[in-house]
């Protein structure tokens, strides 16, 4: 059976996680490098990749990273493999995703103090109403030939003579 395959993730990144990276304890104890090195781990495992990583605190004093996901379909194995297999699940709704990294809002309640967040302007909270012109013409605008256009997406190719 294939597994399915998403645009977008959460990840909750563990201490134990941080030392499957290889990561020291100064630097897993430094939010801001912390954040930073699983924000460009991800963003530099594939062709435009986006994180947004919060350092966190729980309310039981337990220090973890929060990471919004974005990049081409993927399935959730090679994900989690790509943060050190941190646990990951699929976004299911992309308008509860900032306040879930920030932690404002209904998920405020939980008791969790951000630290540090790295790539906060990477979380996109659009529901995807975009017409394929709009992603096209992003793509354009980004450098990409006709060719990667049409192969990023079969659907692309009716589009193809424009």
């Amino acid at each position: 059976m294939k597994a399915t395959k998403y645009r977008s993730w959460i990840s909750t990144i563990h201490i134990g996680n941080m030392k499957k990276a290889g990561l020291t304890d100064d630097e897993i104890n430094n939010p801001e490098y912390v954040t930073n090195f699983f924000r460009e781990t991800w963003e530099e495992s594939g062709e435009r990749r986006k994180a947004c990583v919060a350092a966190c605190i729980s309310a039981n004093g337990l220090f973890h990273l929060h990471a919004a996901l974005y990049g081409h379909p993927t399935t959730q194995y090679a994900v989690s493999k790509v943060m050190y297999d941190s646990h990951v699940e699929p976004v299911k709704s992309k308008q509860d995703l900032l306040p879930y990294i920030l932690k404002e809002g209904k998920y405020a309640e939980s008791g969790e103090q951000v630290l540090f967040i790295a790539g906060k302007d990477n979380i996109n909270s659009d529901p995807g109403r975009r017409s394929d012109l709009d992603v096209i013409k992003d793509m354009i605008d980004s450098g990409m030939t006709p060719d990667e256009i049409m192969g990023e997406n079969i659907r692309y190719r009716r589009y193809e003579k424009m």
